[in-house]
């Protein structure tokens, strides 16, 4: 099944650096409200919907995207919690892949022994 574009912008957006941005301009003075609002103007600004989105439906896009990019860069900051929080979840998934390939790699050996006799 083929992505659509939004799709696929979404699954390659810089989710990572937009997060970066926002806790380098939060421990720089900036309130969070205020730290979302710079970047999504900055995600607006940079995102043509008319470009993206031929015809009309571009157009309205383009006239009513920036409310909707401002929430969710608000709900992304709001759910993605501080760099700290962020930095022990990214070190837990390490943590818990590591253990699988772990565990994938001894099960793989144990088959190769198994299929020798």
């Amino acid at each position: 099944m083929a992505n659509t574009r939004a799709e696929i912008i979404l699954k390659n957006a810089p989710w990572g650096k937009m997060l970066d941005l926002a806790d380098e301009l939060i421990e720089g003075g900036t309130s969070k409200k205020d730290a979302a609002k710079e970047i999504s103007v900055l995600i607006d600004d940079t995102v043509d919907f008319m470009a993206l989105v031929p015809g009309p439906f571009g157009v309205a896009l383009e006239t009513i995207d920036g409310p909707i990019i401002h929430a969710v860069v608000q709900l992304v900051l709001s759910f993605a919690g501080d760099k700290e929080t962020r930095e022990a979840r990214q070190a837990r998934r390490l943590e818990r892949k590591e253990r699988r390939q772990t565990k994938m790699a001894a099960m793989k050996r144990k088959r190769r022994r198994g299929s020798k006799k």
